[in-house]
């Protein structure tokens, strides 16, 4: 069930400064999870909480930082 958040999470702040690092675009990334942008930006920035997207995004991203010895958490 999706709850309704109040603020960007640290992970959401984390996510967006990799998504730069990796010059990633939220259009770009929300075509590869194979969800829409509107969708992805809400979980990112914490307006929706669904633990299971947080995960796909975070191995997601995990999997594209692994040549820069990064690593994605949820906090």
């Amino acid at each position: 069930m999706a709850m309704i958040g109040k603020y960007t999470p640290l992970w959401g702040k984390q996510i967006l400064k990799d998504m730069i690092d990796l010059d990633l675009t939220m259009h770009e990334l929300a075509t590869d999870l194979g969800v829409s942008r509107p969708y992805l930006s809400n979980i990112i920035h914490g307006k929706i909480i669904r633990p299971e997207m947080q995960d796909e995004i975070c191995t997601y991203i995990s999997k594209l930082n692994k040549m820069h010895h990064k690593q994605c958490k949820i906090v």
